[in-house]
């Protein structure tokens, strides 16, 4: 039986950039199936899945050899939320859209008051625990280490993410009135290059500034947190734009 341990042990020797295309193709074939086998509510499911997920991975950091210095992870799932929601928008539409960002809200919301609500329950005494039960213990400080980020944390990500995704519809619907409904690439690159800036700015301006007990520098929040991120965003707002093009082939058969 192959142990886990041994494969992320493996995975560790990896490089970041090939791990990160793996977490793409997954991630891709995961939309695509959706769409095609659930519709709509697949790509509800999908976006709030890479929520939850993004939310996670943001408390660990990865060194690219593109980039200078470390950077959190869930840049790529929170730019493939962005792109998801395009597709909503193109093929289902604006309302369809806006519901979505609303309900991946809700869930999130629910999600994380569900957790903090099993850390908040009394943890066992490891004092009375037998040494094949202790891991009941240690498992409530992993979870609480896990899942009860520092609230100025939380709060500056439910405030980014809710806006600049409603923001990304909105540009998304009104440039696509603009051009009278051509330029379908670009229309997803620019809404969703406009709604990362926002989503990055927003998120660092509140996290690291606004809201922290240890406020950075301006220097520190526009040229690390800001523009030390949004490049990356910016590039994969590029390359994931296709894929709302690609999507029609995929929508689900009228029955």
């Amino acid at each position: 039986m192959l142990n886990p341990e041994v494969l992320v042990a493996m995975l560790n020797t990896w490089p970041p950039e090939l791990e990160a295309g793996i977490e793409l193709v997954v991630c891709l074939l995961a939309m695509i199936g959706l769409l095609r086998w659930y519709g709509l509510a697949g790509l509800y499911c999908f976006i709030t899945t890479l929520l939850l997920v993004g939310n996670i991975q943001v408390l660990k950091g990865g060194q690219f050899s593109f980039l200078p210095h470390p950077i959190a992870l869930g840049t790529m799932l929170f730019s493939i939320i962005a792109v998801t929601f395009d597709i909503i928008t193109e093929y289902y539409g604006k309302p369809a859209a806006l519901k979505g960002v609303r309900l991946s809200f809700f869930i999130f919301t629910f999600f994380i008051l569900l957790l903090f609500l099993t850390v908040g329950l009394r943890p066992l005494d490891p004092t009375l625990l037998a040494s094949d039960e202790l891991s009941l213990y240690t498992n409530h400080e992993h979870i609480k280490a896990l899942f009860l980020p520092m609230p100025e944390i939380l709060v500056a990500s439910l405030t980014a993410y809710l806006t600049s995704q409603y923001v990304d519809v909105i540009i998304y619907f009104l440039l696509k009135r603009i051009t009278h409904e051509r330029l379908l690439w670009l229309r997803s690159f620019l809404s969703t290059a406009i709604s990362a800036f926002i989503d990055t700015f927003l998120f660092s301006l509140l996290a690291w500034k606004l809201l922290s007990p240890t406020p950075v520098s301006w220097t520190t929040l526009l040229t690390v947190y800001v523009l030390g991120t949004y490049p990356l965003r910016l590039l994969c707002s590029f390359f994931f734009s296709p894929l709302v093009y690609g999507a029609r082939y995929f929508l689900p058969k009228p029955r």
